[in-house]
Formats: C-alpha cells, sequence, structure tokens
C-alpha cells in the first residue's frame, strides 16, 4: 500500500510540474508575443522603435533562462540569434526586420507546440 501511495504521489508531482511548467511557457510567450507586436507597430507607424526594441531583447533575456530549463536544442539557439540580428536591421529600415520579428513569433510558437505534453507519452 505504501508503494501505490509513493507512486500516485510520485506521478501527481510530475503532473503538477509538466502542467505549472506550460503555463509558465504560455504566459512567457504572450509576453514575449506582446512586446513583439509592440515592436512590429512602432516600426510600422515610423516612430523611434529602439525602446521597444530595447524592451524586447531585455524581455528575451528573462525568457530566455526560463526556456532553457525546459528546452534544449536548436530552437533556442535560432531565437537567440534572432533577437541578436534585429537591433542592426532595426537600424537599415529594411524589410528583413520585420521578417526576422515573423520568425521570432514562429520559433517562439514551436517552441511552445514542442513543450506542450502528450499524455500517450506518458503512458
Amino acid at each position: 500500500m505504501k508503494r501505490l501511495c509513493i507512486s500516485i504521489a510520485i506521478m501527481l508531482c510530475v503532473v503538477f510540474i509538466c502542467v505549472f511548467s506550460v503555463s509558465r511557457l504560455k504566459t512567457g510567450n504572450q509576453k514575449l508575443f506582446e512586446y513583439i507586436s509592440l515592436t512590429r507597430q512602432t516600426y510600422l507607424e515610423n516612430r523611434d522603435a529602439a525602446p521597444a526594441l530595447e524592451q524586447l531583447t531585455d524581455y528575451w533575456k528573462e525568457h530566455y533562462l526560463l526556456l532553457s530549463y525546459t528546452t534544449a536544442g536548436s530552437e533556442l539557439e535560432q531565437m537567440s540569434l534572432t533577437v541578436a540580428k534585429l537591433p542592426r536591421l532595426m537600424q537599415s529600415r529594411g524589410s528583413e526586420f520585420l521578417a526576422e520579428l515573423d520568425a521570432l513569433e514562429h520559433w517562439a510558437q514551436l517552441v511552445y507546440d514542442s513543450n506542450f505534453p502528450c499524455f500517450s507519452a506518458i503512458f
């Protein structure tokens, strides 16, 4: 009976950690999408997008720490590379800046989708 209780407790802990991790990732991605949207909007309005981009890059540093605990792979490297290219692309005022913002959203969505738990994989 003790083994059954311990096994159930361990399974509940795993499920709780999984749900908590996915919910934190979802809220982090939503906030990242808000910063991307704000940066895109100020850029398209021909206003100074540097403060919005700075907020985006600062938030990315925080969000990267969260992602590094749950995700390992080329997605994080690609997202970091994209964020690193953004200031230079913004200064050149090219269409690549908007494409890189779209790519950053795409990679963030891929990371979320790949971390979403599949119950068939657990059992």
